[in-house]
């Protein structure tokens, strides 16, 4: 193999090692004002878009032993790293991007928790709810408990004097008349 593959190939290795999770992508027709916005938000969530050879890729994953094969992959191949923090985020803006520009890219899988995920199942993924959402929901959830027990008790103790108030009001009501 000649130096320059080389180095490469020990670029995506390096790449697949260090990022907590990754897409793989098919894009088509893709300008490079698409391509730069599709790098501009994925660099907001923390991730970067590797355009790479297949083979290339194919011979660095199998050196990696990860179950990759050719029949996955198809047209021209993009790999999404997942280099910091949340790796839902980054699977959250391909998605994002996959919405407006549908026929632009295509996910062909994806690899995170250490497990290879088909395209339907990175749809799914990419549908639940980031960590920000999460932490308010069970924020929200062990609060609500507590919410409904307040506004009960706060009724308990209010009846009375709204009874009260109202047996005076009633009674002025009878003294005037």
């Amino acid at each position: 193999m000649r130096k320059e593959k080389q180095l490469l190939l020990d670029e995506i290795k390096e790449g697949v090692v260090s990022s907590s999770a990754f897409l793989i992508a098919e894009y088509r027709a893709m300008g490079p004002n698409l391509a730069h916005e599709l790098r501009v938000q994925l660099r907001g969530a923390g991730s970067r878009l590797f355009v790479v050879k297949k083979r290339l890729f194919l011979k660095a994953v199998q050196e990696l032993g990860l179950g990759i094969s050719l029949s996955t992959l198809s047209g021209h191949v993009g790999v999404i790293l997942a280099s910091e923090g949340d790796d839902l985020l980054a699977v959250k803006k391909v998605y994002q991007f996959r919405r407006t520009y549908r026929e632009n890219l295509e996910v062909l899988g994806g690899y995170f928790q250490n497990k290879l995920y088909t395209p339907s199942e990175c749809e799914e993924v990419a549908k639940l709810p980031d960590l920000k959402q999460m932490r308010a929901q069970l924020v929200g959830l062990l609060q609500a408990p507590m919410v409904q027990t307040l506004a009960t008790m706060e009724s308990l103790l209010l009846a009375p004097i709204l009874c009260i108030e109202q047996r005076m009001v009633k009674e002025e009501k009878e003294g005037q008349a």
